[in-house]
């Protein structure tokens, strides 16, 4: 008796193999959004270093006033005036805004709208600059803006008046 000729893959032969790639993949699929969303979070971190640096740069330079407040929006927008007319009332300040680091050239204009976090400029004095900012020692804070992955919402790092960064909310250890 002569066996057929065998093409393809019988039923069960498909299953196996669709259970095994399901299998596979439920356990890099999380491992993989995970990867980026440290990576996100390595980015935020060292823009945290370069908010903070900065601000006590611009404290060094302006009597120890420091800025506070959130980097919002498509840009700062910065306009003609000279870094002085970013205070209120008249220099030494306070500076009204954060953007008083972009339009005076201490900070690059950054989209800070389009970015996954939300970052603060805080003064370390006063403890001011709204929103998660109030740690008196805190000089500058980033926190996660909404996020597909709920346990990653709370992420966020701090950097304290000696530069030292500080992860909270269960993110990684910052490897700066």
């Amino acid at each position: 008796m002569r066996l057929r000729d065998r093409r393809g893959y019988t039923l069960m032969e498909l299953v196996i193999a669709t259970l095994i790639i399901g299998l596979l993949a439920s356990f890099a699929v999380p491992q993989y959004l995970r990867s980026v969303e440290s990576g996100k979070f390595d980015d935020a971190v060292a823009v945290i270093n370069q908010i903070g640096t900065t601000n006590r740069m611009f404290a060094l330079d302006h009597g120890g006033v420091y800025v506070d407040g959130q980097l919002t929006g498509a840009s700062c927008g910065c306009t003609g005036a000279t870094c002085s007319g970013y205070a209120v009332p008249a220099p030494p300040g306070p500076f009204a805004t954060a953007c008083a680091l972009v339009c005076c050239n201490y900070l690059a204009d950054q989209n800070w709208g389009a970015k996954p976090y939300n970052f603060y400029v805080c003064d370390p004095v006063s403890g001011g600059g709204g929103g998660p900012c109030t740690n008196p020692k805190a000089v500058s804070g980033a926190t996660r803006t909404g996020s597909q992955i709920p346990t990653y919402q709370t992420w966020g790092a701090w950097m304290d008046v000696t530069g030292t960064i500080t992860s909270v909310g269960g993110a990684p250890t910052p490897s700066y």
